[in-house]
This record gives C-alpha cells, structure tokens and sequence, in this order.
C-alpha cells in the first residue's frame, strides 16, 4: 500500500489563539516587521493590555507604565527595516543556542531544592525568561535573558543569571552589554532573595535586589545607563536592616551612592524611581513595600521562550535572501504529492493542500448539531527563505475566502433536514503571516514547544522528551497564530 503522508492541524484549545491575540496585542508584533518602533515602545505607547479574560487596560492605564504625566511619548530613531531584522535574526540564534539553560530557568525550581505551598502566584512568573526592549536608546530593542547557573561540581542549579544583549551590526552577533549574577539562591537564605527589572522614563535600566544575609536584610535599587559599550551603574540607594544575634536591637541605615542619609532623604529618592518607572522588564516575585504597591498586578514584557522564538522568528524572516524560483519550487515539490493535510478532533479541524507552484488549498471545519462552521480559500506561498538547517521561513503572500467572514446560508437535504452554514475566518493562516517549515531531520530540542505540543497531542505523548529527535515528520508552525500543520504517516 502507498505510504500517504497527512499533515494536521488539531485544535488543542481555543484558548491558544485568544492568549495568542493578546499577545501580539501586547507586544504590537504586527508592527514589528512594518514599521519602525521598539517592541516596549509599541507597547506602552499604542496597545492595549490584556491581564485576563475580563479585564482589558488602555493605553492610559496599562499596567507596567506610569500615567501619561510621567511617561512622556520618546521619540523613535529611525531604524531600517534591514538592520531591525538582522538584530532579530541575531537574537533568533542566540536563543536556539542557549535553549537548554533557558528554558531550565523556573524561579523556586524544584531543581534548586526550594518549595512553595502556595505555587497560585509562581505560574504567572516562573517561566518567563525573555524580554525585548530598547535600552541604549537607539530605536533596536535588547534581548534580555535570564538563564540558569549550575554548580560546577554538582550541576545542580544554584542560581540564575541575567544577561541583556544588543546587536553589533559589524560583527553581525548580539553582544553583551549587561550581566547580573547570582539571582534567585533562596535555599540557604542567603543571596539574592527578589529581584526586579524595569525601564525608567529617561531610558535607564533599573534593577531592584533585596539580600538577606546573616542578621542583616538589604533593599536597594541600582540604576544603570547605556554609555555607549555597556549598561553601567550610575546610580544606587540602599536601605539596610541589621539585627543583633538575639534579635533584640534592630537598626536602620540609609544610602544614596554609597553615602549614607537621613530615612527622610531615602525614601524621597526612592519614590522619585518608583513615579519614574516607564516599564516593567523582568522580575521574580516581590512583596516588600513600597515595592510592592508600585508593581503588584502590573503587567510585564517577560516573554516565554517560545514566545520570544515566535517573534524573533517573524520578525527576521526579512533577514534571509529569498531562495530562487527553482529551488522554491523543488521544496514544494518534496510537498506536495503525499500530503494531503487532514485533521482535526471532537469535529474540528483544518486542512491545507500545498502544489508545486505553491499555491494552496485550505479547507476549515467545527460542527455541532446541524449547524456548521466552514472556511474554504485559496491563495499562494512564496518567499522562501532557508533559516537553517531543515528550517525555512515561507510567507503567505495571497489568501482569498471563498466565503466572507459571516456569510450564512442554510441547506437542506433529500430527508428535508436543514443544516445552518456559517462562514468564518481561516484558522492558523492569514495572508501575510510568516509560517516556518520544518522538515523531518530537524533537531526536535531546537523547536518551540508549542510546535511540539501539536505533534504530542494527536498521537497521545505527555512528556516533551518523548518526542523522537531528531524529528522524524515534517510540518508548517504559524508563529503568530501559534497553529501547527504537522505530517501524519499511516502505511
């Protein structure tokens, strides 16, 4: 019997594209690859945030900004399209290089020996490694990452490490431009306990700690500003706590660089920062005032690694020179042929036929009682760019519906049973989007594990180390839409 390939889209929860929605509503990735603004920048300035199903923020009190008073609009340096998308690339590759340490960062890891019996607030926090946002002030964001640090001699992890990157377009390489040590060692009490990243009006990096060391608690807020190689501390104030080994005196000291001061003179420095806070980076969890005020509830530019993989890939897609007509077409080719791209569960699910000109056939479907949602278009692939190895970047770059969205219309059949047609919007695939193409024999640990939930899903595996690698199908990953149309093989 033929050996006939199937390539999948099944729709694991609706809630993919709404989180999706309001991701790209947050970061304004549509923006990214169009126009000339900063992913932070988009954000503050133009997008609404969405902190949860009901609750929508506008622009004038997002959370994670000040109010407009003191978070005046900052004007953009001009960036070429060019250069913003060979950063992005950059990043791209950063990220793929360093997946194992990122992706292993979990504040409180269990791997670090620490537990939590209220685990609520640490899902919201726990796997947000990623941060894109402009700190040198020239219209390109940074790359912020947070990793894990292992003992040399255990390899257990004992720590985290904060490193922010920026493009070095002579070297065509991100470089480091900012470095934080020792993050997150909670299981002896000593070290860092919280911490926190954020952006200030004037465009500095702000960077909150507080210690707990034998007797002694620390709190301080250290400002860094880009002078032109690297971020470099311009500015710190500390509040220290000392206790006596008996715990019966306690004092309090204060200072501002190094020097020490009055409380009065402290603490009005600090609420100073605090009203400047423009954007809220990176952060673990913190629950000490004023701290505490300032930040609780609002939102942040953290990014998973799968969500940074999925803007940094469509946003560089532009990077990588278009492949020639022939060998567009002799992709295409491998497939077309075998793949005829069923799919779908519980009535739903989504079929795309590629040819070998390119051109594409899409069929969606959901039903329920007698009533139908149904997609049905053509259109055309082209644009393709090889990212990698086994990797390509393709843009849809023509997408017609046969129906218009909402377009209703009712059927009845030789029984005289009706049946209601409503037309929708296709699923996991718009004209303009960027869909990477993963060929079978791509290293399954370089791949988004969003990518490969969709694989795992159909075919019943829980666990991502049970995904063969390297991987042994091919597959579309709409890094947008977060949809996957992944090869099912039956004999």
């Amino acid at each position: 019997m033929k050996r006939i390939k199937l390539i999948s889209a099944v729709l694991v929860s609706a809630l993919l594209l709404t989180s999706c929605n309001g991701l790209k509503a947050y970061l304004g990735i549509e923006q990214i690859v169009t126009d000339e603004t900063s992913v932070d920048e988009t954000a503050e300035s133009e997008q609404p945030i969405s902190t949860s199903a009901n609750e929508t923020y506008t622009p004038e009190a997002a959370p994670g900004e000040s109010s407009p008073e003191t978070a005046p609009s900052e004007p953009q340096p001009s960036v070429p399209d060019s250069l913003r998308a060979a950063a992005y690339a950059s990043y791209l590759g950063l990220i793929e290089q360093q997946k194992d340490e990122i992706v292993l960062y979990t504040w409180m890891s269990s791997e670090s020996g620490v537990v939590s019996d209220d685990a609520s607030w640490m899902e919201s926090v726990r796997d947000v490694p990623c941060a894109l946002v402009d700190l040198t002030g020239d219209g390109l964001d940074e790359l912020m990452v947070l990793k894990v640090h292992r003992d040399e001699e255990s390899n257990n992890v004992i720590a985290a490490v904060m490193n922010i990157y920026t493009y070095d377009p002579a070297e065509d390489a991100p470089v480091s431009i900012f470095e934080a040590t020792d993050l997150d060692v909670r299981g002896s009490r000593t070290g860092n306990v919280c911490y926190l990243f954020a952006k200030l009006n004037d465009g500095s990096l702000m960077m909150y700690g507080c210690y707990n060391d034998d007797g002694t608690w620390e709190d301080s807020i250290y400002i860094y500003s880009f002078d032109g190689e690297a971020l470099t501390l311009s500015s710190s104030i500390s509040s220290v706590e000392e206790t006596n080994l008996d715990y019966t005196e306690i004092t309090y000291n204060y200072y501002i660089d190094a020097a020490q001061v009055s409380e009065e003179d402290f603490n009005a420095r600090q609420s100073e920062i605090l009203s400047s806070v423009r954007t809220l980076l990176q952060y673990n969890f913190v629950i000490y005032e004023p701290i505490y005020s300032a930040f609780y509830s609002k939102n942040s530019n953290a990014m998973t690694y799968d969500h940074a993989y999925e803007v940094l890939s469509a946003a560089s897609a532009s990077h990588y020179a278009p492949l020639p007509d022939d060998q567009a077409a002799g992709l295409f080719a491998l497939i077309q042929d075998d793949y005829l791209m069923p799919g779908g569960t519980d009535g739903r699910g989504a079929i795309l036929v590629v040819n070998p000109d390119g051109t594409i056939n899409y069929n969606y479907h959901d039903s329920d009682i007698n009533t139908y949602n149904i997609c049905h278009a053509t259109g055309r692939l082209g644009n393709v760019r090889l990212i990698r190895d086994n990797v390509y970047a393709v843009e849809v770059v023509e997408l017609n519906l046969e129906y218009a969205e909402g377009t209703e219309w009712v059927e009845t059949d030789e029984s005289g049973v009706q049946t209601t047609y409503y037309a929708t919007d296709s699923f996991g695939i718009h004209q303009g989007d960027i869909l990477m193409f993963y060929q079978g024999g791509v290293s399954t640990t370089s791949l988004p594990l969003t990518y490969l939930h969709w694989y795992m899903e159909p075919r019943g595996i829980t666990v991502e180390s049970q995904v063969p690698d390297p991987m042994p199908v091919d597959g579309f990953f709409n890094v947008l839409d977060e949809c996957a149309f992944i090869e099912e093989e039956y004999d």
